[in-house]
């Protein structure tokens, strides 16, 4: 009766063992490619296993894309919310830059939101099966004095300076910054909201932002209003300025609402603060 026993006993031991194997977390042990994204989707599903992150997020890409990146479209990232949570979200391609340090190519976005990026890359969808990293934030601003990023792009990525206008052409933004005045008449082109013009209400005052990413607060200083919506996905966007024919930047979108406006970071105070031209 005992050794029956002892026998159930050591053989219920060895299904638990088995179930534990067959759930716990995967080894640290360096993986295959497939085993990576395999273990991305996982990550991304319970959001809330650390162990792991290293494993998922210290991969140079699975794949690199070989696309076009038009102005205003959009890309995904990866950030940890202020419950600890992994998620991700998406943002707008802003107008393409060189960085003057060492002419490294990229281009500039909105800077809540990229700097609580957990791995550093941009990727072209949320995450599917077909998500391929194309750059990564090497810089994010997040302050009284400017709200932008810089993102440098693979070799393999070609940036264009076009962005997608009314009816389907494509607008070309000039290498020109153009500084606005109340009255102006500006448009935005966002990877949510699309095409939207509109006046500039007011420039130079304070504008006060709650980040719901972050779960926190702040104020930019010398920003520009202007009176179209955005919406959650256009910050990053790129504003321009028809000026007699050509399009000239005016700065980026970094904030707004679903009905009457957009605030907008003049693209004079990121060039300085991120050490970048455009091109």
């Amino acid at each position: 009766m005992r050794k029956n026993y002892m026998k159930r006993v050591i053989m219920t031991a060895l299904m638990i063992a088995v179930v534990l194997i067959t759930t716990a977390i995967p080894s640290s042990n360096k993986k295959s490619k497939s085993e990576i994204a395999n273990l991305r989707e996982w990550y991304l599903e319970y959001k809330t296993n650390e162990s792991i992150s290293s494993e998922i997020m210290n991969v140079n890409g699975i794949v690199r894309t070989q696309a076009t990146r038009y102005l205003g479209s959009a890309f995904w990232f990866v950030y940890k919310n202020s419950k600890g949570e992994i998620k991700t979200t998406d943002a707008s391609v802003g107008y393409r830059v060189r960085r003057n340090s060492d002419k490294k190519v990229g281009f500039v976005t909105c800077g809540h939101g990229l700097m609580l990026s957990v791995d550093k890359y941009v990727y072209t969808n949320s995450w599917a099966s077909s998500s391929a990293v194309f750059g990564k934030i090497e810089k994010s601003i997040r302050n009284s004095s400017c709200d932008a990023s810089f993102v440098s792009v693979y070799s393999g990525t070609t940036l264009s300076n076009q962005t997608h206008g009314r009816g389907g052409s494509k607008v070309r933004i000039s290498t020109d910054v153009v500084t606005v005045k109340k009255g102006d008449i500006v448009t935005k082109c966002g990877a949510k909201t699309g095409v939207l013009s509109g006046e500039v209400a007011w420039t130079d005052e304070s504008q006060y932002f709650p980040d719901k990413l972050a779960g926190d607060e702040y104020t930019v200083n010398k920003v520009i209003c202007t009176t179209y919506m955005s919406k959650g996905g256009d910050s990053g966007a790129p504003v321009y300025k028809n000026v007699n024919g050509t399009y000239k930047l005016v700065g980026i979108v970094i904030g707004g609402d679903d009905l009457y406006s957009t605030i907008v970071m003049d693209a004079k105070t990121i060039n300085k603060k991120l050490g970048v031209t455009p091109y």
